[in-house]
């Protein structure tokens, strides 16, 4: 049996950066499905993949994740961090967004929309958080390889920011994570998210204009 690589995913965005000759190849050489930009299908390794299997992919993504830290009283902490009502198992995956919006998280990319005032300050105090979500996760064993702006939904409640991760199909679990792996790990999926941020054709104007502080920020361990 072929081992499976160590990411499974590369996104619309970063194929266009590659064809373009904006990001290097070995970048990529560890990722296999492809979107289309179709609403309905993907390419993985050739072959079709529609966006129904897709989205139960995700679902069960989400039960995993609730099965790999409900009975372990140090790990229940972490569902604080992805949607909380997946429960239905024919819940859609389209409907985790448009319900996360409801309760006022927005993507990532979408910060200025939520703080007008002292935003650099904010963006950083916004920055320390989602460092700390993604550590978090690492540390006990889930490992999200699907960084980028738009998985991140952010909120701002009482002052306080708030963090939830989405799109979790590339989750994948480790019983042991050592320092290294935590390290190699976090770095990669920050390389990810701060390449999509500077992303020109992404349009994030405001992430751009500040990509040094999200550097500062998230770049390293």
């Amino acid at each position: 049996m072929k081992e499976k690589s160590e990411h499974d995913w590369i996104s619309k965005t970063r194929l266009d950066a590659l064809k373009k000759g904006l990001i290097p190849r070995q970048i990529l050489l560890r990722q296999h499905i492809v979107g289309t930009g179709s609403q309905n299908v993907y390419h993985h390794k050739g072959n079709t993949v529609r966006k129904r299997d897709m989205e139960k992919k995700e679902k069960n993504a989400y039960k995993d994740i609730k099965n790999y830290v409900k009975d372990d009283e140090r790990k229940k902490h972490l569902l604080e961090y992805i949607a909380d009502d997946i429960d239905d198992p024919d819940y859609p995956n389209s409907i985790i967004l448009e319900n996360l919006s409801r309760q006022g998280f927005k993507t990532f990319d979408k910060f200025p929309l939520i703080v007008r005032d002292d935003q650099e300050d904010e963006l950083r105090k916004l920055c320390k958080e989602v460092k700390r979500v993604i550590l978090e996760f690492l540390k006990n064993g889930i490992i999200h390889h699907d960084g980028k702006p738009e998985n991140i939904m952010i909120k701002k409640n009482k002052g306080v920011w708030q963090v939830k991760i989405i799109d979790l199909e590339t989750v994948e679990f480790s019983a042991n994570v050592s320092d290294g792996k935590i390290k190699s790990e976090y770095e990669q999926y920050m390389d990810d998210f701060l390449f999509d941020a500077d992303y020109e054709e992404n349009n994030f104007v405001y992430l751009r204009e500040n990509i040094n502080i999200l550097r500062e920020e998230l770049e390293k361990y």
